[in-house]
């Protein structure tokens, strides 16, 4: 209610400036105080008081609050309904329970070789998973080998776990002919505490907790 109150007192500011400087650029609509309407700005493109205290802009989808080199510090409201894209430029913290509603969710990252060469570098930094697909999925290939990969060394099948990455889940994928095979080792935790073998177009959910990684279900074999 007191930001209502602000933003009449902002427009009817407005229209005082706009008669004493000699500028049509205010207007107050109807004679009823019940209905009366207070709106400023140039003719279709005005943002106007209403009479239950709401501020609204007189043409759909057309002006601004603020600017891209303007900005309101804050903005407190109960609740935002967005009818196209919301982008964050910091962190987003959300203290309730969030419901996602589309079929896409995640990044879609380039595809990840693993392997530096011919014969593969097992333990090498270049055959760690990178986990950049949280709620997506990660897509991974071998250079051409005539045996099996092992991805990682015996710590780090995945990117170290971090608070970072507590919560990220990925649907690891092998798109390559070669077959993968993701260990198990004390930063990731499989179901039976045994390697993963990941032939061509099999698919893995893991998960992370933020102090280790999971096998959050069972490896879907391509048929």
């Amino acid at each position: 209610m007191k930001q209502m109150k602000l933003a009449g007192l902002v427009l009817v500011a407005g229209l005082v400036i706009s008669l004493l400087v000699g500028q049509s650029m205010a207007r107050l609509t109807g004679t009823d105080p019940g209905t009366d309407v207070w709106c400023m700005g140039i003719d279709g493109a005005e943002a106007c008081v209403v009479s239950d205290g709401g501020l609204i802009p007189t043409t759909t989808n057309d002006a601004a609050l603020g600017s891209a080199s303007f900005y309101w510090s804050a903005i407190y409201v109960y609740d935002i309904t967005a009818a196209d894209d919301v982008s964050v430029g910091g962190d987003l913290a959300v203290t309730g329970s969030a419901e996602i509603v589309t079929s896409l969710i995640g990044p879609f990252p380039s595809i990840q070789t693993l392997g530096t060469g011919s014969t593969g570098d097992a333990g090498g930094v270049s055959n760690i998973i990178v986990a950049d697909a949280c709620g997506g999925i990660k897509r991974i290939q071998t250079y051409n080998l005539a045996s099996d990969l092992m991805v990682a060394d015996t710590n780090n099948t995945f990117t170290a776990p971090t608070s970072a990455y507590e919560g990220c889940i990925m649907d690891i994928m092998n798109i390559g002919s070669n077959n993968i095979k993701l260990p198990a080792n004390t930063l990731f935790a499989t179901a039976a505490d045994s390697d993963l073998l990941l032939t061509s177009s099999d698919t893995v959910r893991v998960g992370s907790n933020g102090e280790s990684w999971y096998q959050l279900g069972t490896v879907v074999v391509s048929q």
